[in-house]
């Protein structure tokens, strides 16, 4: 059996995350709009001010992207934690057994959970491929953007809640009680 994860339960919905986004872009613009108010612009052009608040709202999109794909992630370990420590009859449930009794701590989300997840679900198939790709996104987030990506696409906050929304509504992730 699977050790006993404590979860934490401080994994922000993503309804939570799009709240956060939106008022936070709210903030900026109204820190940038009164920028009579700051002695930090008083050198500032208006077109230094205005590159430096859409500098502010881009770095706002993609912590708030690599929010959302984290979040997901919580979701899928969760899932996988309940089935293991539950020890639900599915094939799914059986096949995370068995993979966690080979890894047992070092299992791989995109590796293992997700390949899994595939192939006992193949009608989800396109939507866990769309976020494994998004992944690649995040993994260029953590490791501080240094390279410039491939990826394919580009991604924005709006095209991974969608994404988002569509793995919650449609997978049968179990979720803590």
């Amino acid at each position: 059996m699977a050790k006993k994860v404590s979860f934490s339960n401080e994994n922000l919905s993503i309804e939570e995350i799009a709240y956060y986004k939106q008022d936070l872009e709210r903030a900026i613009k109204l820190y940038y709009k009164s920028y009579n108010d700051y002695e930090k612009f008083y050198t500032y052009s208006m077109d230094n001010i205005n590159e430096e608040k859409a500098l502010r709202l881009q770095e706002l999109e993609l912590n708030t992207i690599f929010m959302l794909l984290s979040s997901i992630e919580a979701l899928f370990r969760i899932d996988f934690n309940i089935r293991v420590n539950q020890k639900f009859k599915d094939e799914l449930s059986r096949e995370f057994r068995n993979i966690y009794k080979i890894k047992q701590s070092k299992i791989s989300l995109e590796e293992d959970i997700l390949n899994i997840w595939q192939i006992h679900f193949g009608e989800f198939k396109l939507i866990v491929s769309e976020y494994k790709s998004a992944l690649h996104y995040r993994h260029w987030l953590t490791h501080g953007r240094y390279w410039e990506p491939k990826l394919g696409r580009k991604y924005d906050f709006d095209s991974i809640y969608i994404l988002a929304d569509s793995i919650i509504n449609n997978l049968p992730l179990k979720e803590v009680a």
